[in-house]
C-alpha cells in the first residue's frame, strides 16, 4: 500500500519493479492494481496476484502533481520478501556413467532465504560425502538470487560408486526456524565387456581326446553376444559335432559363461582359439581385446 498526501492529488500513481528496471507495473497476470482517493489523501494499493521468487524485490511507488507550474515527484520504495520453504530438483534422476570416467551429479536448491552453501550436503549409503577429496569434489554456484545449484563430481567411477546418491537443502526463517528438502540420484556404472579365457587343456593331447576351454565375460549393459573364432582360418565356430558351444547367464545377464569343447583332437585342430563377446555402451559399440589360448600340439603317434 502507497499513501500519498497532496494538493492537489496527483492525477497518476505509477509503481515499477526493481526485477524489470525502467518499465512500469500495471494491471496483468501477476498484479491487480487498486486507487483510493479521499480529500487530499489517496491511496494506492499494488496486489500481487501469486508470489513467485522472479516477483520478489523492491517495488518503487511515485506520484507527481503540478503547483504553481512547478512539477513536484515523490517516491517510496517498498520491499517485498517471502520465507519460502527450500525446493530440491535434480537434473536428472537416474545417471549412467562408464567405469573411469567422471561423474557429475547436479541437483538445485531455491528458497526464501536461498540456503546457505553450508547448509548443502551430499550423502552416499548413509555417509556424509566431504567437499574436497581425492575421490570427490562438490562445486556450488548461485544460477540467479534464490536458486543454488550444487554439482557433486565423481572421479574414476568404479563399480562400487554405483547407487544411491541424495543431496540435502536447507533453509532458515527469520526465527532461525529450519526447512530443508531433498532428492535422490541413481549412479549407473557402465562396464565394457571384460573377457577371460581359462582352459582344461593338458600339456600332451592325442588323437580322439576331448578339450574344453571356458570363456568368462562380465559387461554393464549385459553382454550380447559371445562368439568364439578359430584364428587359423578366421571361421566363426558353431555347434557342429566337431565343436559344441554351451552358453549361461547369470548376474542378471551380466556375466556369461561360453564353454567351447573340441570334441575329438586332431591334428588339424591344433592352434589358437579366440572368444569374442559384445555389449552396447552409450557410446556405441564396444568390443573386447580377444582372449587366446593356445592348444598343445597333438603328438603324432605311429605304430
Amino acid at each position: 500500500v502507497c499513501e500519498i498526501e497532496g494538493k492537489p492529488l496527483p492525477d497518476e500513481i505509477l509503481w515499477s519493479f526493481s526485477g524489470n528496471p525502467g518499465q512500469a507495473v500495471g494491471e496483468s497476470e501477476h498484479y491487480s492494481i487498486h486507487i483510493v482517493s479521499r480529500d487530499n489523501f489517496m491511496n494506492a494499493t499494488l496486489k500481487i496476484n501469486s508470489l513467485t521468487t522472479s516477483l520478489i524485490g523492491d517495488y518503487n511507488c511515485s506520484a507527481s502533481n503540478v503547483v504553481d507550474g512547478v512539477t513536484y515527484t515523490s517516491s517510496k520504495i517498498i520491499n517485498v520478501a517471502e520465507v519460502r520453504r527450500v525446493i530440491v530438483t535434480v537434473q536428472t534422476a537416474q545417471k549412467s556413467v562408464a567405469k573411469g570416467e567422471e561423474a557429475n551429479l547436479t541437483c538445485s536448491g531455491e528458497g526464501v532465504p536461498p540456503p546457505h552453501p553450508n547448509d548443502i550436503e551430499w550423502t552416499f549409503k548413509g555417509n556424509v560425502i566431504p567437499n574436497y577429496s581425492l575421490k570427490y569434489l562438490m562445486e556450488i554456484s548461485e544460477e540467479r538470487i534464490y536458486k543454488i545449484n550444487s554439482v557433486l563430481r565423481i572421479s574414476d567411477s568404479q563399480l562400487l560408486d554405483e547407487g544411491s546418491y541424495t543431496c540435502r537443502f536447507s533453509n532458515r526463517d527469520k526465527t532461525n526456524s529450519s526447512f530443508e528438502d531433498m532428492k535422490t540420484v541413481q549412479l549407473k556404472v557402465q562396464v565394457p565387456v571384460e573377457v577371460n579365457i581359462t582352459s582344461d587343456v593338458t600339456l600332451e593331447l592325442y588323437e580322439g581326446q576331448q578339450d574344453s576351454m571356458t570363456c568368462h565375460v562380465f559387461g554393464k549393459p549385459p553382454p550380447y553376444s559371445v562368439t568364439w573364432v578359430r584364428s587359423k582360418t578366421g571361421a566363426v565356430l558353431t555347434s557342429d559335432g566337431t565343436f559344441n558351444i554351451t552358453t549361461t547367464n547369470s548376474s542378471a545377464g551380466e556375466r556369461l559363461v561360453s564353454v567351447l569343447t573340441i570334441n575329438s583332437m586332431t591334428l588339424e585342430l591344433e592352434g589358437t582359439y579366440e572368444c569374442w563377446a559384445e555389449n552396447l555402451l552409450s557410446s556405441g559399440r564396444v568390443v573386447q581385446t580377444p582372449a587366446f589360448r593356445s592348444i598343445v600340439r597333438v603328438e603324432d603317434v605311429r605304430v
